[in-house]
């Protein structure tokens, strides 16, 4: 893509692509298939609910899709656009609504759908709680909450990973 990550803010370990080498890394480990490693290693292209700074903007979603590929961008998208906490109360149901936070069209997503959104938070919170030396009271207690309600959706090492990390 050509651009600079080091303008946007530092993170804890390092700076924005540190964590994003270290979450498509991480995803690796659990044997995700290729768009999904890929998703990692781009996941905040476009922000999110969660990360604000964008580094390209939704009108650049050719040049993306140009460089990663349809189905890496399509997550990637998909990574971005998610209204988080109405989707992650869903996990534990059999079909989840997704809705798109910049066009707030809603979709109806099976299983299949969700897991690799599922699997990417975790790959990407586990690095957050790994790197940083403050976190908000309750947050591990809520991230061990919200991936029991995933574990259907991960992969075994996904689930181990989560085990080892929040205990």
């Amino acid at each position: 893509i050509g651009r600079d990550l080091e303008y946007c803010p530092r993170r804890p370990g390092g700076t924005l692509l540190d964590h994003l080498e270290r979450v498509a890394d991480r995803l690796r480990s659990y044997a995700a298939p290729s768009a999904l490693v890929h998703a990692g290693l781009v996941h905040a292209a476009y922000s999110t609910e969660g990360f604000d700074p964008a580094l390209l903007g939704l009108e650049e979603r050719p040049l993306l899709r140009s460089v990663v590929g349809d189905e890496t961008e399509a997550l990637v998208y998909r990574y971005a656009a998610t209204t988080r906490l109405p989707f992650y109360r869903q996990w534990g149901q059999p079909l989840v609504v997704w809705t798109d936070r910049f066009t707030g069209a809603a979709v109806t997503l099976d299983p299949p759908e969700v897991a690799p959104l599922a699997e990417l938070t975790v790959a990407n919170e586990l690095d957050v709680v790994e790197q940083s030396t403050t976190l908000p009271e309750g947050f591990v207690e809520s991230l061990r909450g919200l991936f029991l309600s995933a574990a259907h959706l991960l992969s075994p090492a996904a689930r181990e990973d989560v085990a080892r990390t929040l205990g």
